[in-house]
Parts: C-alpha cells; sequence; structure tokens
C-alpha cells in the first residue's frame, strides 16, 4: 500500500503543461525575478499539500486493508469512476473492486425486485424482500411449501423456480415452487412437472385424459379425501411405495412409462380411446388404492335439465355417444364402490356370455374379472375391495337377508354419500361430478314413479315421427332432460352384474337399462334389502320404467355423474 500512494504521488508531482502565451517584449530583469520567485513558491505550497494529503491517505491505507480503489484514485489516473470498462488499476490482487450495479436503470432493478418476490418503493427505488431471514439449516415443513436450503455454507436460491413466501407464524422465509415445477423431497429441489396435474383441480378417483402426452397426479388421497361415515381411515394419508397398471380396456396399451415418485403416479397417455385402472401399492406389493383414467378424444359435456341439473352427456367410462357402438356402454358399479367393471361384450341382440369385454394388463395380457365365494363372505369386507379392483364381491351368501356386497354388519348406506351429504371419497366420478341424487331423474315419467306406457316417458323423438314409441328405442332411451328446449341424452341399456352371481347378464345388453343413485334404501320394510335407488328401464316382450327403482348393492350398474 505504501508503494502505491508514492506511485500516485510521484504521478501529481508532473505539473500539468501551461498554455502558450504570446511572448511580450524583454521584460526588466526586477520582473522576471519575481515572476521566478511566484512560480518557486507556488511549487512548494503544492509540495506541503500533496505531502500532507499522501500522510493522511497512509494512515487510512493501514488502519483498513480491505478498501478498495477509491473514486479519488480513479480520478488520479484518469479514470472515471462510473465506466464499468476494464482500464488498469493498482488495486491489490487480493481485495477485489465490488461490483457496482447501480448504473442498472430503475426499471431493470424494479422488475427484478417484483419477479424475485419483493416489495417495490417508487419513492427511494429500494426494493424490500418480503422475507427477511433465512433461519439456517430449516427443512421440508409441508406438503407444498419449504425453507430456502442451506448447502455448503451458503443459501440455495433457484429464481428460476422458486418464488418467496413470508410465514407470519413461524417469521421464516419460505419458498413455493412455480407454476409448472413440483417440490420432490427425495431430492430436495423443485422439479419441472412431466405434464398436467389432473389432481390440481382436486383429487377424485376418476381421471379424464383427452390429450396424449405425460400426465401425474396426487397419489396420497384417497378419492377427494371427504370424510365418510363409519370408515376408520378418514384423515390418513396415503404412503404409497409402488405402482402398477391394473387392467386397460386396449390390448395394444392405453398408458405406459407408469412411475411413482413423491406420492405422485405418473404415466404416459398414448392412445385416447378406452380406460385403464391404475394402483397404488404398498411395500409387499399389496394394492392401497386404485384409480380410473378414462380416456376420450371426444369432448365430454353437460346437458341441462329443466331443474338445473348439469347431466355429462355420457356414461361414466363412455368413449361414444352412438347407440350402437360398444363405447357408449361405459362402465359397471357395484353400489358404494369406486371401482368399475368392464361392460357387455356386445352392444345389443344379447349373449349368453357372462364374460365381460376383456380388458389387459401391461403385457397385453388378458386379465381376468373374478367374483367372490358363493358360500361364504369372508371377503366381503371394504378392505378386500379396496385390495381386489377386479374382482365382483357376491352376496349369495347373505342373499335373503342383506343384498350388499358387504358384509350385513359392515353395510354402510353412506358409502356414496347420499342426498344429505357431499361427495364422498368412494363416489367414481371425475373431479367435479357426482353420483345423481335420488329424484334427480323423476321426469323420466310422467308420474315420477313405474310405467309401462312408452306414451308416459319423457323421450325424445328421435326419429321425428312426432311420435313417442318403440321406434324411438336404440338400445336405449334420448330421455328428454328439458322439453322447453329439446335437450336430450342418451341412456344406453348397458346391462348389468348380478349381486348373487357376481357376474355379468349380458343376455340383457341392449335391453335393461340401470342407473345408480347415490342414496341407499336403508329401511327395514324394503323389498330389497341393503338396497339402493336407482333409475331402470327394460325393453322387449316387457316395457317399463321407473326413475326410482331399488336394487341390490351387490348389483352392477351404470353411473352417470352430474356437476356437484
Amino acid at each position: 500500500m505504501q508503494n502505491s500512494f508514492w506511485r500516485r504521488l510521484s504521478k501529481l508531482l508532473i505539473l500539468p503543461r501551461l498554455p502558450k502565451l504570446p511572448i511580450p517584449a524583454p521584460p526588466q530583469a526586477t520582473t522576471e525575478k519575481k515572476m521566478k520567485k511566484s512560480l518557486l513558491a507556488f511549487t512548494i505550497f503544492c509540495l506541503f499539500f500533496l505531502i500532507s494529503c499522501g500522510s493522511s491517505s497512509k494512515n487510512e491505507d493501514e488502519t483498513d486493508t480491505t478498501d478498495s480503489v477509491t473514486d479519488e484514485d480513479a480520478a488520479d489516473t484518469g479514470t472515471d469512476p462510473t465506466d464499468d470498462s476494464d482500464s488498469e488499476t493498482d488495486t491489490d490482487p487480493n481485495y477485489p473492486e465490488p461490483v457496482d450495479d447501480s448504473s442498472r436503470p430503475p426499471e431493470k432493478q424494479k422488475s427484478d425486485c417484483l419477479d424475485f418476490g419483493g416489495s417495490w418503493d417508487e419513492t427511494t427505488l429500494i426494493c424490500t424482500w418480503k422475507c427477511k431471514s433465512k433461519p439456517a439449516n430449516s427443512e421440508w415443513n409441508g406438503s407444498d411449501h419449504y425453507s430456502d436450503k442451506f448447502a455448503n455454507g451458503g443459501w440455495e436460491y433457484e429464481p428460476e423456480k422458486l418464488i418467496p413466501e413470508y410465514n407470519e407464524e413461524s417469521g421464516d422465509c419460505h419458498f413455493v415452487c412455480k407454476a409448472g415445477f413440483i417440490w420432490s423431497e427425495n431430492d430436495g429441489i423443485c422439479l419441472r412437472k412431466t405434464g398436467p396435474d389432473l389432481s390440481e383441480a382436486g383429487t377424485a378417483n376418476c381421471y379424464i385424459v383427452q390429450t396424449a402426452g405425460e400426465y401425474s397426479f396426487d397419489a396420497t388421497v384417497r378419492g377427494n379425501g371427504s370424510r365418510v361415515e363409519g370408515v376408520d381411515f378418514n384423515d390418513e394419508k396415503l404412503d404409497p411405495k409402488g405402482v402398477k397398471l391394473v387392467w386397460q380396456s386396449d390390448k395394444n396399451g392405453l398408458i405406459d412409462s407408469l412411475k411413482l415418485k413423491d406420492g405422485r403416479i405418473y404415466f404416459s397417455a398414448k392412445n385416447l380411446s378406452g380406460n385403464a385402472i391404475v394402483a397404488a401399492l404398498d411395500e409387499a406389493g399389496n394394492i392401497i388404492w386404485s384409480w380410473h383414467i378414462w380416456l376420450s378424444d371426444e369432448d365430454i359435456t353437460d346437458v341441462k335439465t329443466a331443474d338445473g341439473v348439469m347431466v355429462m352427456d355420457r356414461n361414466l367410462g363412455a368413449t361414444s355417444l352412438s347407440f350402437n357402438y360398444l363405447g357408449s356402454h361405459g362402465l359397471l358399479y357395484q353400489w358404494g364402490r369406486k371401482d368399475p367393471f368392464p361392460a357387455s361384450p356386445v352392444a345389443s341382440g344379447g349373449t349368453t356370455s357372462t364374460m365381460p369385454v376383456p380388458v389387459y394388463d401391461a403385457e397385453g395380457n388378458e386379465v381376468e374379472i373374478a367374483h367372490s365365494s358363493w358360500e361364504n363372505s369372508d371377503s366381503n369386507t371394504l378392505e378386500y375391495a379396496i385390495s381386489n379392483p377386479t374382482t365382483v364381491l357376491s352376496n349369495y351368501s347373505q342373499y335373503a337377508e342383506c343384498r350388499d356386497w358387504l358384509r350385513k354388519e359392515f353395510s354402510n348406506p353412506a358409502l356414496w354419500g347420499g342426498s344429505d351429504g357431499g361427495k364422498s371419497l368412494f363416489d367414481p366420478c371425475p373431479a367435479g361430478y357426482r353420483v345423481p341424487k335420488l329424484g334427480t331423474f323423476d321426469f323420466f315419467t310422467s308420474s315420477g314413479g313405474y310405467e309401462t306406457d312408452i306414451a308416459g316417458f319423457s323421450v325424445y323423438d328421435i326419429n321425428s315421427d312426432s311420435v313417442i314409441d318403440e321406434n324411438d328405442y336404440r338400445n336405449g332411451w334420448y330421455i328428454l332432460l328439458n322439453p322447453e328446449d329439446g335437450a336430450h341424452s342418451y341412456f344406453p341399456a348397458a346391462a348389468r352384474y348380478d349381486g348373487s352371481y357376481a357376474m355379468l347378464m349380458g343376455s340383457k345388453a341392449g335391453l335393461w337399462g340401470n342407473y345408480w343413485y347415490a342414496d341407499a334404501d336403508d329401511s327395514e320394510e324394503s323389498y330389497v334389502p341393503c338396497g339402493a335407488y336407482a333409475l331402470a328401464f327394460q325393453f322387449g316382450e316387457a316395457v317399463s320404467a321407473s326413475p326410482k327403482a331399488i336394487g341390490g348393492r351387490a348389483d352392477g350398474y351404470s353411473v352417470r355423474c352430474v356437476k356437484e
């Protein structure tokens, strides 16, 4: 630092050249001597002044060896302190000059401030950060927030992925993954989503996919996570250890690249016409929950009834609205269960087969849709039903006293919520929809009850002959939902599973249509013990319809979801 001082001093001792002046006539000797004395005095004065300044600068250098080159030094060497260009300075290499970004325009500073969660003051042009403290070694603190990590002695902050958020209760600075990123507890960072989050709008037992690509959903929540009376695991989070494809309706495959990471199931949709069931597994490989992936390249819309209820335009799981196509049937459900079963292999004409349309595993092998024992009800529990989504549970051993798929002592009328409750965690409909409440389709018959005269059915005149008769039947009815505007929707006769044998009644395909309500019939006087309400119609030698029929809960019927 001392050598640096003398170099600066030597530069200052080099007097600047004076401008040339007109040379006057030779002055008198006395005048010349006076000028020399004045110049000498001025030089001595400057010398003492510079020595005094140098001594003061030397003292400052000795007391603070961390000082960098000052603006005064820059001026002495002929440099501009606001110039960002490289120039030769006499700074100590161990003490680099600090970066000065004050030259950035305020607009840019404001933009950066707001981008990273700060509060910008237009008057002072100062950015105040919302998060004022960074607690050392803070750890994961929730399902969607985490404190900034302390690693290698410095804070790791990823501005392209994170936004700061101040926690008023803890007084800590936390960070939230930006849109398009999700928190990975294993990796300790925000990872870019591989595709849309199907559960972002709400968790459910069914997710609709209408575009090929990568998808994921939260696999730690059962259904919509709501409480169900009489169920013990209401508040428990799932902790899946594995994932598997249970079945898919296309042998060539509907989804692949199935994987589990940080409680989320990821998959790739490659075929958009069919249904698949994927399941979360425990450490032993047992199914702990499963979800229905409904793939359709058609827009799924709603039709408004005269009462203002928004009804889905197709059966749950249907991939078509064509009356002569199997895809219109959708899937069949035992009342209160979230998992579907494939429907009839024929659209109409009936079949004596008790086997549904085939479904396949990931390798293209056919998956058996089995049934439980007819001799006993040992398997008729909620836990068994959840762990075995390909097994139709029979009520044969208790048919006379209870027609539920659950053993009588476990029978629960609240599994699908009912009219008095909201959507339940066992409801099979996608987010935003639910199984309809009792009475939703009362308008189907003129009396609101059982009818055998087609003229009393609320049916759309599909053949436009101004007459409602058997000629308007198309393997099901186009039910007139709103007579005022002609709004209608196709309800196919997709047959059903018989609850006692737990097998498909294929002979009723195109002839019998049955649609569950969310309401169970739990009265002791009911002619169907442990039953539930349904919209039902049949066609053929006998024609009838009832918007308030009762069926055994072990039967497998269609579901037509409505908006919540």
